[in-house]
């Protein structure tokens, strides 16, 4: 072969692919068929240089040649990077004048990675035949189309993890949930108003819809997205991102959250992603970090330079956030895009005098259910309805007229209203209901308070199914999927083993709930009809379920502990309810202990408890206090659990019920130093007003003051001083609350120049609060070190 363009990569892959067939010598049949792809491999490159040795390539052939040979050669070491995971040297074979032998670890392989590996190196194999076979300009074409389909499965992977990286959110599944659930035809008077024409055909104009609950904003704006998209299908330049705001889903909508997810939509439109958003991508993974509120924001901006044109929409400014500082700064943000880019936001909310006052000098349009909107609803729906409805076209004309005569301009009304007419199987029956139905104001409250009796008139097993549903979709901690769902309303607390034969059937589940809750096609969330239903059954809970969390928080135990007793740990896909339980279960938990008269219920296995909690905070990295009581769970009681999470209520219980306050755990700590310690100022102000040792000491003489002291709880300090907890008791190597007061940065290390002001000012705080107390600072430890000497060498770190 002529020394050409290909040849230095083609016979680096050569002797790489040497290099790996060698390393699975001896190795594991679980590693069998990438072994066979990497012989394979061999054979193919030594024929070909077998071949080609003496042959002239002209310059098109051995470019050919390099492209297949960098991107083999690409596979090859990503492949050599993962043998080293599973192989490590011999030490056996170490020994002077003999040579080191790979020996195979003993670890489970990821199937999936490696099984992509072995397809990529597949495709390679099949690449060099056909460059092997014929050098015809047909057979060149045909190869270089598979190094490119190789190539761009790359790029697609890679700027799929990039995306990924930026958010987990897709507001797209949301999307195709509001649009299917609308009535073919709805909602075009919108999009014929003048307004709304107004924002459309003019840059940089916005447009906020107002309308009251119910009245149909977000299927509304499901249909503007879709007019949108299919506007703009086919030109590039134009960009569309939108945003459904959501009260339940604050944890990920964050001013962050949404510039990201702005970010991510704009980009999935672009034919390439930008080199800007790359460099960001590459800066913070290697670092492991995120992005800055002012990085996403400047991404932002120099990314709409690359559109034309851009539509952002944002459902339900409303429910954004229960902080108004947070929505101000949220649409701080959208609006300053306007000042350098072409963009145009469509925005809904309930009516809020703030939010129309940001939209000040921008279009405003009104929203409410349009007459001919809510006939064609209850037309298209009429089919739900009994046989003595469907045979009766003058009945049905009657439901339609009634019905829209009582909307008043909530669509959500006339669902409910339709709902109201299922069962009814008489003609009487039917318009005596019609004649029922609410209106005005409180239209919601009855229409939601009539959906619970219907429920309350069904039989024993469907209405016990039904409220449950109701109570766990209203107090969940998140949207539950209805798998979770499922799982969760099929543990039996009285059983130590779970039987999936108590899995309700899904349709059942949503036949029970009287048209309450509803399940999304794609997300598989199963929710309230509205928001409007959360509200409702959030002020009516005492009513409907008062013993929600209770019930919540003894399935969530009694399901990680079958987690726990199968080995089977809190993540895997065999306990679809594991996540949430995990995640959750501590916000039932302090709620249910909360609840008058039930701290002694949660509480009945405690050793479960207990053994749960350990698990739950060892898995969040958050273990503190019960990461030191693992080994004796049992020495564990009630109080210390009420006063680690600061309920002084479920204190005053236990302590009524006979329970003894003062018992001491594994490392000989109280409830009040758990109290202390974690934080808890009316729980401690309890506990101390109980007669608790104020300064008793555990294993390591550590007392509740110094326990406070070194997590930074000032109020519990100054508590605790103030009833005459001594500030000059030492521990076990002689420290005083002062001197690990004056440590106090000390076990953040590095991180401490990072620590945010009030940290740092608490702790100047702490340590005033102790010289006043007339504590000696002169005391020294087991080092001979006075409390200057920690503040000297603190500050030093």
């Amino acid at each position: 072969m002529s020394l050409g363009y290909g040849v230095g990569d083609f016979l680096a892959v050569v002797n790489l692919a040497k290099a790996i067939r060698v390393r699975f010598v001896r190795a594991p049949d679980q590693f069998r068929h990438i072994s066979e792809a990497s012989k394979t491999l061999c054979n193919v490159l030594r024929d070909i240089k077998d071949i080609y040795e003496q042959a002239e390539l002209d310059t098109q052939q051995e470019k050919h040649l390099d492209e297949i040979s960098r991107s083999c050669r690409s596979g090859l070491n990503e492949l050599l990077s993962k043998l080293d995971q599973y192989q490590e040297l011999d030490p056996g074979t170490n020994s002077l004048g003999g040579t080191c032998r790979r020996v195979w670890k003993r670890l489970k392989w990821d199937q999936a990675e490696m099984a992509e590996i072995c397809q990529r190196i597949q495709s390679n194999v099949h690449i060099f035949h056909l460059f092997s076979t014929s050098l015809t300009s047909q057979v060149a074409f045909a190869t270089n189309e598979l190094v490119q389909r190789v190539n761009n499965t790359m790029e697609d992977k890679a700027q799929h993890e990039l995306l990924e990286w930026l958010t987990t959110v897709n507001y797209a599944t949301q999307q195709y949930e509001y649009f299917k659930r609308r009535q073919e035809g709805t909602g075009k008077w919108l999009l014929g108003t003048d307004k709304f024409q107004q924002w459309i055909n003019n840059e940089n104009k916005n447009i906020l819809c107002t309308g009251i609950p119910g009245a149909g904003k977000t299927i509304l704006t499901a249909i503007v997205i879709k007019h949108l998209e299919e506007k703009c299908e086919h030109d590039q330049s134009v960009g569309l991102a939108y945003i459904y705001c959501n009260f339940r889903r604050h944890h990920e909508q964050s001013v962050d959250d949404i510039l990201a997810s702005l970010i991510k939509q704009l980009c999935q439109r672009m034919s390439s992603l930008p080199e800007d958003i790359k460099t960001l991508y590459a800066q913070h993974k290697k670092r492991q970090t995120r992005p800055k509120l002012d990085e996403l924001s400047e991404s932002l901006s120099v990314l709409l330079g690359h559109f034309s044109r851009i539509f952002i929409v944002v459902d339900a400014l409303d429910e954004y956030s229960s902080r108004d500082e947070a929505l101000r700064r949220l649409l701080s943000e959208l609006l300053r895009l306007q000042s350098n880019s072409t963009v145009s936001i469509f925005a809904t909310s309930r009516h809020s005098p703030w939010i129309q006052s940001a939209f000040e000098g921008c279009l405003q349009q009104e929203v409410s259910a349009a007459a001919e909107d809510v006939e064609a609803y209850l037309r298209g729906h009429m089919s739900d309805l009994s046989n003595v409805v469907l045979r009766n076209n003058k009945l049905q004309e009657e439901i339609v007229k009634a019905i829209t005569k009582t909307v008043d301009g909530m669509f959500l009304l006339a669902q409910l209203h339709l709902d109201s007419l299922r069962g009814k199987l008489s003609v009487a029956a039917v318009k005596k209901t019609l004649k029922k139905l609410p209106t005005g104001t409180d239209a919601y409250n009855i229409a939601y308070e009539e959906a619970m009796e219907r429920i309350n008139g069904k039989t024993a097993g469907e209405k016990e199914l039904a409220i449950r549903i109701i109570a766990w979709i209203t107090c969940a901690g998140r949207p539950l999927t209805i798998t979770e769902l499922q799982y969760g309303l099929a543990v039996d607390i009285k059983e130590n083993v779970f039987d999936t034969e108590n899995l309700p059937d899904v349709q059942d589940m949503e036949a029970v709930c009287a048209g309450l809750v509803t399940v999304d096609e794609k997300s598989h969330i199963i929710r309230l009809v509205h928001h409007t239903a959360q509200e409702y059954f959030e002020r009516t809970q005492t009513k409907w379920f008062p013993r929600a969390h209770y019930d919540m928080a003894k399935v969530c135990i009694a399901y990680l502990f079958y987690c726990l007793q199968s080995g089977a740990g809190l993540r895997t896909a065999d306990y679809p309810f594991a996540c949430y339980t995990r995640r959750h279960l501590v916000y039932h938990l302090v709620r249910a202990l909360a609840l008058p008269g039930l701290a002694r219920g949660v509480l009945l296995d405690k050793k479960k408890v207990v053994l749960c909690l350990q698990k739950i905070f060892a898995y969040d990295g958050c273990l503190k206090t019960f990461q030191r009581t693992a080994q004796v769970p049992e020495l564990v009681t009630e109080a210390h659990l009420a006063a680690f999470f600061g309920l002084e209520g479920a204190l005053r219980e236990l302590l009524e019920a006979g329970y003894a306050l003062n018992a001491l755990d594994y490392i000989r700590r109280s409830p009040l130093s758990w109290a202390a310690e974690n934080g808890h100022e009316e729980a401690t102000r309890f506990l101390i007003e109980q007669g608790l040792v104020l300064d008793h000491k555990d294993k390591w003489g550590l007392t509740p003051l110094a326990l406070a002291v070194m997590n930074g709880q000032f109020k519990v300090v100054r508590l605790l001083l103030d009833n005459g907890a001594s500030p000059d008791s030492k521990s076990n190597n002689g420290r005083t609350p002062l001197m690990l007061g004056c440590e106090n940065g000390h076990n953040y290390g590095s991180a401490r120049d990072s620590l945010p002001w009030n940290v740092i000012d608490c702790q100047r705080r702490i340590v005033e609060l102790l010289l006043k107390a007339d504590c000696d600072p002169n005391i020294k430890d087991e080092r001979g070190w006075t409390a200057l000497h920690c503040a000297a060498f603190n500050n030093r770190r």
